[in-house]
């Protein structure tokens, strides 16, 4: 799987002057929200996923790749049940 850096969110970040570039992902730490590189660590939230070839991916990756989605979900539905309330 690969990510693009699309922001930082320090100015510190390894990452903050590779913005538009892909990377490698290694794994997802779910807890902590980011990414694991060959370069190090990023942000889940400065990063857009590349859609993968779903056969290549390791069973890692994989898991990554799917809490992206769900997570992508649980965001759009809890958005839609808001604008109903509202």
């Amino acid at each position: 799987m690969k990510i693009r850096i699309i922001k930082s969110s320090g100015p510190l970040y390894w990452y903050a002057k590779e913005i538009g570039k892909e990377f490698d992902v290694i794994s997802y730490d779910s807890i902590r929200n980011e990414y694991r590189t060959y370069h190090g660590i990023v942000a889940a939230d400065d990063v857009a996923l590349m859609l993968p070839d779903l056969k290549a991916l390791n069973d890692d990756q994989l898991d990554a790749y799917i809490h992206e989605i769900n997570s992508e979900l649980k965001k759009r539905r809890y958005n839609r049940v808001a604008k109903r309330k509202e």
